[in-house]
């Protein structure tokens, strides 16, 4: 279990944002970035979460993203660190993020992995093993937890001085399910291991509702379907990581949405792979046209469906005072996809 699970945020915030970068690379890859923070009185970074990493050549953009952090704050080092499932395409980089941007007070989350065999990757083996080393003999221990099941909440943080900006905010862990994880995984199905985060930032205002999907399958987002009333997992979201790179094997993410309400901004890394009968590339066109039915506006870390490939990223910002939201875009990445 995750210890101090519950803690309170003291600092005067006079304006506050959140930051969420989306990254993909040029043919697999993706890492997502939020980052609380606020300028006034000064810069101040309250609170930051990666979630899964890769690197392509010289190119790591989550390092680098964490490197302007730190420039804010030198002494910046990462709340939160969740790795979703072992595959190469969400894990290259992480070992760097381990040794550089956390210490024992990261929350380290990782899928139900570390107590199994070395079935995965090198990669991957390499960093489960990494993990599972950090407390070997230490007389602190760091702060690691394998997210067993839908519904746990892997930390909750109250805010005393930030007027009606924010008052609480949640992060829970809504896959994978207990009946998924009972099982035995073969390296075939690791998907079904991946741990799908949902934010929740409450103010006297509304709620904010962010979701994380890591490479969540249908099977798992059903059981979340049919678990949603009970585990109090919204519908309507402000921004969505697609799942499993916006292809046919998430789809039905769409039908925990509400489409009178409306999501925000939903984003999705992309996927290429040269097959015997030449590319396989998500996401795909009928699947985002689906989701325009549900969500206000789609992005892409790429232009998949013009064949142009590369490294983008999507960055949104949402000024919590004046409930505002910026949305920039950089390298390949292409904004109202659909």
């Amino acid at each position: 279990m995750v210890r101090d699970r519950k803690r309170t945020i003291l600092t005067e915030i006079d304006d506050l944002y959140i930051s969420i970068y989306t990254i993909g690379y040029t043919s697999e890859g993706e890492s997502c970035v939020l980052v609380l923070h606020s300028n006034i009185p000064d810069k101040r970074i309250l609170y930051s979460i990666v979630i899964d990493c890769y690197e392509e050549e010289e190119y790591n953009y989550t390092l680098q993203i964490l490197e302007d952090l730190k420039k804010i704050s030198p002494k910046f080092r990462l709340d939160m660190l969740i790795w979703t499932h072992p595959h190469d395409d969400h894990t290259l980089g992480i070992d760097k993020i381990l040794e550089r941007y956390c210490n024992n007070n990261t929350k380290i989350i990782t899928s139900q992995i570390l107590n199994t065999p070395d079935i995965y990757s090198p990669s991957c083996n390499n960093i489960k093993n990494q993990i599972g080393k950090i407390n070997y003999r230490r007389k602190i221990r760091w702060n690691i937890s394998q997210s067993e099941a839908m519904g746990n909440i892997l930390d909750e943080i109250s805010f005393e001085n930030a007027g009606d900006l924010i008052s609480q905010m949640k992060i829970k862990c809504i896959a994978p399910c207990t009946d998924i994880i009972c099982k035995e995984i073969n390296d075939e199905e690791i998907n079904k291991l991946s741990i799908g985060i949902l934010v929740e930032i409450k103010n006297k205002k509304g709620e904010i509702n962010l979701l994380f999907t890591g490479d969540l399958e249908n099977q798992t987002i059903r059981e979340i379907i049919n678990e949603r009333i009970n585990e109090d997992i919204p519908s309507v979201y402000h921004y969505i990581k697609l799942p499993h790179h916006g292809g046919h094997s998430g789809e039905n993410l769409v039908k925990l949405l509400d489409p009178k309400m409306r999501s925000k901004f939903g984003v999705s890394t992309v996927f290429k792979k040269t097959i015997r009968s030449g590319v396989m590339s998500n996401p795909n066109e009928d699947v985002l046209k689906n989701y325009k039915n549900y969500i206000d506006e789609l992005a892409c870390t790429a232009d998949v469906f013009n064949g142009s490939y590369g490294i983008g990223i999507i960055k949104i910002t949402y000024d919590l005072k004046n409930q505002h939201f910026d949305i920039f875009q950089t390298g390949a990445a292409k904004r109202n996809i659909v």
